[in-house]
Order: structure tokens, then C-alpha cells, then sequence
């Protein structure tokens, strides 16, 4: 019961609170302290479901308490499941090997990550006060309804607006798009505003350019990316991830649940999708301690490597 109940509360959580803004265009470059900042970000390419209305963040609103306390019952129930049913590592000789890397971002608590989801449909929900000119009662009561969401987030920007504060009232909204772009930035932020029940976020373990890497697979990015599936010889995770941009490598991360070091096969298993000023996702899948699973790997715009999630 417990489980059904808060995969329930999780699916509303992960549905839009308003609909896309239609007229909002993708945003200039990566810099989230100017370009980006002088327009209004579009739609994320996250978001799950209907549109949804000013009743229903209210209604969320007053659900937070009991959704707290699900969540902390279900995060103990899942470490119990996974301290019960993960395989147990072998620890290799501290005197014969060295630390192994964390592969592994730290893990968000869950009720953490269900708020964090819905921070792009809030800003959306933010769009009318773009450069208000007016700041009328009903735009003084939406902004007051988004700091109500606001509060529930450590580091997150006041929104404090008042009657007859026009140019205050617009550097607050102004600030919302300003930290929300580098939430956006921020690997471990941006994790936390993808609903999903998967295990990571993974950051893998980065290899120098110039390692021993043998083509498997290559996926476009674009027109001046690629995205690499490389295979080691001889190591116990065997599978890396290579990016080229114009013809140079960027990046190279082993695929990899470190110092668990169970990945032992990857493939691709379909095409990346550009999700513009948000970055790419790429579906993958793997071979690991739980399993034969999907997985997913997101990127940045320019292919800077973030994260990826898989499933067990």
C-alpha cells in the first residue's frame, strides 16, 4: 500500500503544473548569468502528462506533509530491499589495491527529488510575469503561490513581490530564470528534476583521451558531435563512453557502478534525442549487478557529460 500510494503521489508530482508556453524560443548559449538569462526559458523536455492548473499546485501544495512522510518510509523500505537483495562485493586487499573511484553522484533524499521535478513546470508556471508591465493582483497572487514552492527548496530565490513594485517585482522573476539555469548547469541539481526510480545518478570514472579504446558503436550529436561506445581490454568494466567534438576527444568515461565495478557489457539501444538548451539524452543499456537493463545517459548541450541513471 505504502508503495502504490507514494508511486501515486510521485506521478502527480511528475506532471506539469501548467501547459507549455507556446510562443517561448530555445534560449542562446550555456552561460546561464547572461544570454540565457535575457529570455524566458522554453518548455523542458522532462515534463510528464497534462497541463495543470493554479487548484492543482495548491492542492500539492497542501499534499507536501504527508508526501514527507512517505517518502522517508520509503526510502527505509528501499534500503532494507537493496541491503537484502544487492550481491554482496568482494572487498579486494587494502595492502594490494588502491581506493577505487565513487562512480556514483551523492543520492538526493526522495522527497528532495519529488519536489525538484517540479521546478521546470513551476518557472513555466512563472512565464506571465516575464517583464510584467502591469504586476496585477491576479500576477501578485501567481507569484506568491510559486514562493510558496519556493520555500521548499534549500537555496532556492525568494519571490516576494508587491503592489506597485514593478521593477523589484521583475528582478525577482529574473532572478527565478537566472538560478534556474544554473540549476540546469549544476550536474547534481539537474538529477534531482528527473523523475525516475533508477539507480544513480552515475558520473562513470573519466580516462585520459589517449587510452587504450576499441570502436563499438557511435551515435551523432549534430552535426559536429559523436558519441562513441568504446570497449577496454582486460578490465573488470569494460565499456567506456568516448565524445568527439570537430574531430577532437572531449571526454572519455568508463560506464561503471565504482567501487562496485559490476557493468560488465553496454549497448545502445536507440537514437539520442537533442533536447536543445536542456542537452541530449541518450538510451542505453547494461549488464550489471541487477541485471540486463536500460539505462540513460544525459549530456549537455555541447556534449559536456553529466550523469547517467540505470535501471535494476
Amino acid at each position: 500500500m505504502l508503495a502504490r500510494t507514494l508511486t501515486l503521489s510521485l506521478l502527480l508530482l511528475a506532471t506539469p503544473l501548467a501547459p507549455p508556453h507556446q510562443d517561448s524560443r530555445p534560449a542562446a548559449p550555456p552561460n546561464p548569468t547572461d544570454a540565457r538569462a535575457l529570455e524566458f526559458p522554453p518548455p523542458s523536455p522532462l515534463g510528464l502528462g497534462r497541463g495543470r492548473t493554479e487548484e492543482d499546485l495548491r492542492e500539492l501544495l497542501q499534499l507536501w506533509p504527508k508526501l514527507l512522510e512517505d517518502s522517508a518510509e520509503h526510502e527505509r523500505s528501499m534500503q532494507e530491499f537493496r541491503e537484502r537483495f544487492t550481491p554482496a562485493s568482494q572487498p579486494d586487499s587494502p595492502a594490494s589495491q588502491p581506493a577505487k573511484p565513487d562512480a556514483r553522484l551523492p543520492r538526493a533524499p526522495l522527497h528532495e527529488t519529488m519536489w525538484f521535478t517540479q521546478l521546470g513546470e513551476v518557472v513555466q508556471y512563472a512565464q506571465p510575469l516575464w517583464k510584467s508591465k502591469t504586476w496585477s493582483a491576479d500576477e501578485l497572487a501567481r507569484a506568491e503561490l510559486i514562493d510558496q514552492y519556493l520555500r521548499l527548496l534549500d537555496g532556492a530565490p525568494r519571490m516576494q513581490c508587491r503592489a506597485g513594485a514593478i521593477e523589484q517585482n521583475n528582478k525577482q522573476v529574473d532572478a527565478l530564470v537566472r538560478w534556474y539555469w544554473e540549476c540546469i548547469d549544476t550536474p547534481a541539481t539537474f538529477a534531482k528534476m528527473i523523475f525516475t526510480m533508477d539507480e544513480g545518478p552515475f558520473v562513470g570514472v573519466a580516462l585520459e583521451p589517449s587510452a587504450g579504446l576499441r570502436s563499438v558503436a557511435m551515435r551523432e550529436l549534430g552535426e559536429s558531435m559523436t558519441l562513441e561506445l568504446c570497449s577496454r581490454e582486460n578490465e573488470a568494466e569494460p565499456f567506456a563512453f568516448r565524445l568527439w567534438r570537430d574531430e577532437k576527444v572531449e571526454w572519455v568515461r568508463v560506464i561503471s557502478d565504482s567501487p562496485e565495478c559490476t557493468v560488465r557489457h553496454a549497448e545502445f539501444t536507440g537514437d539520442p534525442r537533442d533536447g536543445g538548451v536542456y542537452g541530449w539524452f541518450v538510451p542505453f543499456a547494461v549488464k550489471w549487478s541487477a541485471g540486463h537493463e536500460r539505462a540513460s545517459l544525459y549530456l549537455g548541450p555541447k556534449g559536456e557529460f553529466r550523469f547517467y541513471f540505470m535501471s535494476w
